[in-house]
């Protein structure tokens, strides 16, 4: 089960570079937590 979108912005805020196993056409891959949510949230002060 691929982490949600919340779980997804964790990831990238605190460890972007850890890796998540997701499911694909082709079966399970590895990918950067970074590259799971292309456009995230960022707070500008």
């Amino acid at each position: 089960m691929p982490p949600c979108g919340n779980c997804r912005q964790i990831l990238g805020d605190y460890m972007p570079d850890c890796w998540v196993i997701v499911e694909d056409e082709g079966g399970l891959c590895k990918v950067r937590a970074k590259e799971l949510l292309p456009f995230p949230y960022r707070a500008e002060y």
